[in-house]
């Protein structure tokens, strides 16, 4: 690389970097709050995008997604990290357990995507963590049904479910 400017280099930084806030609150837990929906939008959107074009879940995405939110609600809050991580660990894991049972069923990425998602929802506690499991499978859930009453896909067929997945993710944290 020769140190020339490249527009992905700015796409990182604003995906990973702490938003900039004209006002900022006194405290920085309330400010983050406020943009970690908006944070998850910018990214989430790409990565949507990407699955219902692909079919994939890029890595190189899902970790900028995965580290965003370690660094920046790890920075603002280090207490609350081990928490952070302790989420994406255990998603992971439920994920890695669901795919080793029922082989073949889920994308490795939509694995990757709920374990990135985890510090998004960990930052707002446990019960969230949990909420944003349950709100992302019942909306892939509903989707993938209707899509199927419809007849717009056959009952065997594969869907994207990153779209549907972010979107229900997406929901605890509004």
């Amino acid at each position: 690389m020769d140190g020339s400017f490249c527009p992905a280099d700015e796409l990182v930084a604003l995906l990973i970097l702490p938003p900039k806030d004209p006002s900022p609150s006194s405290d920085p837990a309330s400010r983050h709050q406020r943009h970690d929906p908006q944070q998850l939008a910018v990214i989430g959107t790409v990565l949507a995008l990407i699955d219902a074009l692909h079919h994939r879940l890029p890595h190189p995405w899902l970790t900028i997604l995965l580290a965003g939110g370690l660094v920046v609600f790890g920075t603002t809050r280090p207490e609350l990290l081990p928490r952070l991580i302790a989420a994406s660990l255990l998603v992971l894991a439920l994920g890695l357990l669901v795919q080793w049972v029922i082989p073949g069923e889920v994308g490795f990425g939509d694995t990757l995507l709920l374990a990135a998602l985890a510090p998004f929802w960990a930052w707002h506690g446990w019960p969230t963590v949990l909420t944003g499991l349950i709100t992302a499978h019942l909306v892939l859930g509903s989707f993938a049904g209707l899509a199927w009453l419809l007849g717009l896909r056959e009952r065997n067929t594969r869907i994207a479910a990153g779209p549907v997945l972010l979107l229900g993710a997406w929901i605890p944290l509004l």
